[in-house]
Parts: C-alpha cells; structure tokens; sequence
C-alpha cells in the first residue's frame, strides 16, 4: 500500500521542497547543470535525462546502484570537460551532485567524491586587473543608459544581478550626503541585506531618472526576469568591450574582462584606504562581519566611503577636485596637529635635558634653535619664537 506521505523524488519537488528557500541564482545554476546532463544523456545514450534516471533506479543492490552512478557522474565530468573550463566544470558539479544524490536516493559524501570522481586540472592564470583608462574606454564606448549602468556598478560593488533586480524604492536620496542603497536579501547571492553607496558622479545621471519613475518600478531594466536582463546586459557589454578594444582572451578562451570586472574594481580600489571596507559593500561574508557595527550607522560608513570615492570617479573633475582639495585640508590640518605635538614633547625633553627622538631628522638652523631654546629654558626662560 502507498502512504499518502511517499513523495515521488522528481526535478519538480527537488525544486519546490529542497531549494525552496534558496536564491534565484542557486536555482538558475542548479537548471543550468541540469540543462547539462540533459545534452549529455542525448549525445552518450541518444536519451533524455529523465529515462537514465528511471534507469538508474531501477536497480535494486544499492552498492551496484552506486557504482553505476558514480561511472555516469565521471562520463559526466569528462563530457564537460570537452566544452567548459575546468574551474566550470567543478561549479557545475557542485550544483548537479545534490541534484542526481536526491532524485537517485544516493548519498554521495565529500570523501567518496573525491576519491571516484577525478576532475582535470584548472590552469592558473595573473588575473587581469581593469585599470582607470580601461574604464574610461569603455564609458565612453557605452551610450548614456549604459553608462549609468556601469558608473553605478564601479562606484558601489554590486553584483550586476543585484544592480538588475534594484526598484526606485531601495535608494535612499535624502538622509546622507551620498545616496545609500539599501539591498534585499532577496536580491543578494548570500541571502543576507547589506547596504552600500554610489558616487556623487552616478547619482546626479540617475536623478533624472528616479524621477519618472514609481517606487516600485525598476530602474535599470524593464524585464523582471532578472536572470534573462543579466544575459541581455552579458551580451550589451560585449559589443561595448569590443568596440573599446579589450576584447582580449586568457589562454584558455575566456575574456579577460566581463561585467565582474567592475565590481573587482570597485573592491581594488577600496583595499589601499580601508582594508575589508571594499569586500564587506560588495556583500563577502567574512568581511561584511568585520563591518557589521558600521552597517547600523551609515554616516560612520559614509566617511570611510568618501574617502574612496575619488578613485571612483571618472569624467566629473569638479567632484574629483573639490574631493582631493578636502583630503589635502584635512592632511594640512593632521600635520598642524602633529607638528603643535612634536613641538610639545621637544619642550617636554628640553627641560628634562634629554635628546628628542626627532632630532636626528632635523637641519642644522632647526637644531640650532633646538639648542638655543635648550639653554633658555635651563636658565627659566623661553623663547617661542624658536620654533623647529
């Protein structure tokens, strides 16, 4: 007799019951795996997927039954070796292996995996770094929609699906100096809501924008399947990289620069001024802990923010200028403070008649004015004007 509690173990109820609360994107890279297999099982066996997987269960000695789908996973492996990088083909199996353990009813653990399954060697490669005029190259390639599009990516470290999937109503214009974007867990890879910002440059081309639409509208696209935007926007930017010139390869055929490319900038470009401060916008776990207190208190995050935003700009000098004007009063102000302070504690080891620490860094008219003010202040006099 069948219980009204056996669940038949199919794609449809993996989806629905097992990546029920998981993300959009797991459950795009979980169709896409399987959109895999089914191209292996036609061109192997002339068979679809499913009647390999009825197959498969039709045996009944469960050792065998494991045997034969660990002979499927490495024909498997080797059949996407033939057309994906090596490091794909892993991610790909990451994502097919709970697939096929559930609807076989196999448990694959980690240890047998590695031990059964041999994948090819990924080759390693210096990472391209997208540089300023790379940047620049493509703006100016790009028409104006998009390069709103790509200043708001570069300037807030944003997955390109999260920036798809943003409404009217997850931008902050009003509370800060710089406008605050406030991103759903529903739109982030990790499932965790963060916060970041975008430069003074994006927000005044978005402006005109936010303006004509609802709160709930979409701002940089009309199509609410963010998956097939995020293939569109793939596809848009290859046209600009090439007509920039950057359409360059790594040994292996991929391109050396892709969309990605801009939120590692974004992230470069913060490590020199905050350490973890760049990771931690661009929603990596590890770091967005380390920043966790600053995410309830955006002003706090705000001033570690401008102080990265003029590597972040890159047509509007006004900005860049009046940024590095500010940072130049603000270093003039510190050496002020750290000259009244050294000024200090020379009077202070003056009249204790020892040696500063500073004094083998000055010239000869300063250590003589040292030495003078020495003299004076042994006698119970000073001479402020002797200043080193």
């Amino acid at each position: 007799m069948t219980s009204i509690l056996d669940t038949q173990r199919s794609k449809e109820s993996y989806f629905s019951e097992k990546l029920h609360s998981r993300s959009q994107s797991v459950k795009d890279a979980t169709e896409y795996a399987i959109g895999h297999f089914k191209s292996f099982c036609k061109s192997k066996w002339n068979s679809s997927a499913e009647d390999i997987i009825e197959q498969l269960n039709a045996f009944t000695d469960k050792d065998k039954k494991e045997k034969k789908l660990y002979e499927i996973l490495q024909s498997f492996v080797n059949y996407l070796g033939g057309s994906i990088q090596a490091s794909s083909v892993r991610q790909v199996f990451s994502k097919f292996k709970p697939y096929i353990a559930y609807r076989a009813d196999v448990r694959l653990h980690n240890e047998d995996v590695k031990s059964e399954i041999i994948f090819s060697k990924s080759l390693k490669f210096t990472r391209y770094g997208l540089s300023f005029d790379d940047v620049r190259k493509l703006l100016e390639r790009a028409s104006m929609k998009k390069r709103i599009l790509y200043v708001t990516l570069l300037s807030s470290g944003m997955r390109l699906r999260e920036c798809l999937m943003l409404r009217k109503r997850d931008f902050d214009t009003i509370s800060l100096e710089r406008w605050l974007i406030n991103i759903p867990a529903s739109y982030t890879k990790t499932g965790c809501e963060r916060k970041t910002f975008i430069s003074k440059e994006a927000s005044d081309h978005l402006k005109p924008i936010l303006a004509k639409l609802n709160d709930n509208d979409l701002v940089f696209t009309k199509n609410p399947d963010a998956k097939k935007a995020e293939i569109v926007e793939d596809v848009l930017f290859g046209r600009v990289r090439r007509y920039a010139g950057l359409d360059t390869k790594y040994e292996n055929g991929t391109r050396k620069i892709t969309l990605h490319s801009m939120r590692s900038y974004f992230i470069s470009a913060c490590e020199p001024i905050h350490e973890g401060f760049g990771h931690a916008l661009a929603g990596h776990d590890k770091y967005m802990q380390s920043y966790e207190r600053y995410f309830n208190k955006p002003k706090q995050l705000l001033d570690f923010y401008l102080s990265v935003e003029p590597q972040l700009v890159f047509f509007d000098m006004e900005i860049i200028n009046k940024t590095h004007t500010d940072l130049e009063k603000r270093i003039q102000a510190q050496g002020e403070e750290i000259k009244s302070l050294r000024a200090f504690v020379r009077d202070v080891y003056a009249e204790q008649g020892t040696k500063t620490v500073w004094e083998d860094e000055l010239n000869p008219s300063e250590k003589a004015n040292l030495r003078k003010r020495y003299e004076l202040l042994k006698a119970g006099k000073d001479d402020p004007t002797l200043l080193v």
